[in-house]
């Protein structure tokens, strides 16, 4: 995660005339490093990156929790839908930053980021 959060400083640095692809990749390359570090919330594969395989695993175990009621698949269907509803949130607040201070928005993504490794270190 500290790779991350230093990548992304350093992104922030990247002069407007450099070529967007150069961005684009190493957001990617970040992108990699976040979908390879982690993929389980409790004990559920999940993505963070992309939400249409959380859609569906959270589809599937509302579904299994109605018609079996299982509460066990109850909690991970909740847990599925919070990461979801957090995707469209740092969506549509990434894209209010944006249009409101451009390219100094990925700053923004690198705070989330540091409280993010500070709550992790914190529960560790």
């Amino acid at each position: 995660m500290i790779i991350e959060i230093l990548t992304i400083i350093i992104i922030g640095f990247i002069p407007n005339n450099i070529s967007n692809i150069v961005v684009t990749v190493i957001i990617s390359f970040v992108a990699s490093i976040q979908v390879s570090s982690f993929r389980k919330l409790v004990d559920s594969p999940y993505a963070t990156t992309m939400s249409t395989g959380n859609l569906r695993s959270a589809s599937q175990t509302a579904y299994i929790a109605v018609t079996q009621k299982d509460i066990n698949e109850a909690i991970k269907a909740i847990r599925y839908f919070i990461i979801i509803f957090s995707f469209i949130f740092g969506a549509f607040g990434g894209g209010i930053l944006t249009l409101k201070f451009g390219e100094n928005a990925i700053w923004y993504a690198a705070i989330v980021l540091v409280l993010a490794l500070i709550i992790l270190k914190i529960e560790e």
